[in-house]
């Protein structure tokens, strides 16, 4: 797994913003000559450009940052470069769903953005170490997490069960994932979720067998050998590695879902000021229209959230 010190980051500028949209098929090509001329940071965490550009202080939601964010010019975001099309950063280029709402956000923020890659099991522990301001990624929102960090909503997710298609696995309900190999991420919900449905399963005398992995493509790849029979993932992940992989002539997502859940940006439990700055930048690309297009481009429409769904720990307080 690689470690906190060694990640990769990467600051967006108002410039990439504009042409992730405008010029999405080459998107990567543009954003590397952009990243010249503005002049993008690549380090490790914590690092910062010598000289943070100042702030925009008409950006809408400029007013609610707190004073170090101002002083720095910077916000550190904790995102997984190994989660397509959530967030990937393959040819050392960030691209995604999640990164390309970053980039929509950041003008309405008036401050840079620095993407820290941090692997899905560490990005807690990042953040409670100070190694990041805050988390953007598969974050559930659940009463358990909630009771560790405080989760800004900004999108829906579920989770469906991907099989090799060789196989000719037939899973038409949940419980048809009884009796096999089931593998997914550890550390997340849905880990949570399968070692509760495992106990079903042995009661009803078909065992399953789980086995947990550190990251999506790793899993993935298990999957693709053999070592397990059925990936349980999140539906956009799952249905674009198997969109992707051999034009589709690999995997096979079938439509079981289950664990229907918010997704929340993680931040240090009372860092309300931060909170409210980030929640009032989706809301705004919300309101532009920004946020409708970036799901758009991912056929993950049916995700949204609106305006007034944007909160903190909605799913605990019984409002989501």
């Amino acid at each position: 797994m690689e470690s906190i010190s060694t990640q990769q980051n990467h600051s967006y500028k108002e410039v990439e913003t504009m042409a992730s949209f405008s010029r999405r098929l080459a998107a990567p090509a543009f954003l590397a000559a952009a990243a010249l001329l503005v002049g993008c940071s690549s380090g490790t965490a914590g690092e910062a450009d010598s000289a943070p550009a100042a702030g925009n202080t008409d950006a809408p939601a400029y007013d609610l940052l707190p004073q170090e964010f101002k002083d720095s010019g910077v916000i550190r975001i904790a995102m997984a470069s190994t989660a397509p099309p959530y967030s990937s950063a393959a040819g050392g280029e960030w691209s995604g769903l999640i990164p390309e709402l970053g980039m929509a956000a950041e003008p309405m923020l008036g401050i840079d953005i620095e993407i820290v890659d941090t692997p899905y099991t560490g990005q807690i522990a990042a953040l409670k170490a100070g190694k990041v301001d805050m988390v953007w990624g598969a974050t559930y929102d659940n009463v358990d997490t909630e009771a560790v960090v405080d989760l800004a909503s900004y999108m829906r997710s579920a989770a469906s069960p991907m099989t090799l298609k060789s196989k000719n696995i037939t899973l038409e309900e949940p419980e048809d994932m009884c009796g096999h190999i089931v593998g997914t991420i550890a550390g997340g919900g849905i880990q949570v979720y399968l070692e509760n449905f495992a106990k079903d399963c042995e009661a009803s005398g078909k065992p399953m067998d789980l086995r947990l992995y550190d990251t999506s493509s790793g899993a993935t790849a298990q999957l693709q050998s053999g070592q397990i029979e059925v990936l349980l993932g999140i539906d956009l992940i799952q249905r674009y590695a198997a969109k992707t992989l051999n034009d589709g002539a690999v995997f096979e997502v079938h439509d079981v879902q289950v664990l229907p859940s918010i997704y929340g940006m993680a931040f240090t439990k009372g860092d309300t000021e931060l909170q409210e700055a980030m929640m009032e930048a989706v809301r705004q690309i919300m309101k532009n229209g920004e946020y409708s297009k970036v799901f758009a481009a991912y056929d993950a429409e049916k995700y949204e959230l609106t305006p007034d769904e944007v909160m903190i720990n909605g799913v605990g307080a019984g409002k989501l």
